[in-house]
């Protein structure tokens, strides 16, 4: 399932391509209840397209993480997001798409496969697609508080520098992607550099040209009380 087609790659349609602009812009921009909203309504209409049954499931993990939803819809989010993206994953046609590392990294990201997602950004770096130092950033965030979780603090600390690393890497790149700053935030907390954490965590709102989402950051801070206790 995870071989590449050794032949070019089927390439989104222009329809598909402007989509997928309109969509990137209006999340980038902080608006992820719209962009969920205009990926469903894409995927509505156009059911036979695998690119847009992937970024509905996409964009529904990304809001799912909206801490103003219930949490009952906040689990019918995740889950319908790990269906369409696992049926995506699982098709055959995918690997031959020009959007199939995307998947991978999303199914990788919505699984809890994080080595797996950090390993695939090493892949595409290799291959000579810097982009990949963004699931080398996630991949490694989440694998650092996962090791300390488990207890494995010099594990987490290694993992902690990867994303932070990574991150360093991905700005270069594309310094507006607001994304990847919860998940450099989260390293830099795991590292113990608390204040550097949430002057990064803020900078996403600056990304977005938006004033700090109060809930957001207090559930970003709670977290980060619980990496303190676990850090001791």
């Amino acid at each position: 399932m995870e071989k590449k087609s050794e032949t070019a790659p089927v390439e989104l349609t222009a329809e598909e391509g402007e989509f997928k602009k309109l969509t990137r812009a209006t999340y980038n921009s902080g608006r992820v209840k719209e962009a969920y909203e205009l990926a469903e309504g894409f995927y509505r209409s156009h059911p036979e397209s695998l690119f847009a049954k992937f970024y509905c499931g996409a964009m529904a993990g990304d809001y799912s993480d909206d801490v103003s939803l219930s949490a009952e819809k906040r689990g019918d989010l995740l889950a319908l997001a790990r269906t369409l993206i696992k049926e995506v994953y699982e098709d055959k046609r995918t690997p031959l798409c020009d959007f199939w590392d995307h998947v991978r990294n999303e199914y990788f990201w919505f699984h809890k496969l994080y080595a797996e997602q950090y390993a695939l950004g090493v892949e595409r770096v290799a291959a000579g697609t810097p982009r990949g130092y963004y699931s080398m950033c996630v991949g490694a965030s989440a694998m650092a508080k996962q090791c300390l979780e488990a207890n494995a603090p010099a594990a987490a600390k290694e993992w902690a520098e990867k994303s932070v690393s990574a991150f360093q890497e991905f700005e270069k790149l594309d310094p507006d992607w607001y994304n990847i700053n919860h998940f450099y935030a989260y390293a830099l907390a795991v590292l113990g550099e608390y204040d550097a954490a949430l002057k990064a965590y803020r900078d996403m709102y600056r990304k977005q040209k938006a004033a700090v989402n109060e809930k957001e950051e207090a559930a970003f801070l709670d977290n980060v009380e619980k990496i303190k206790k676990m850090r001791g």
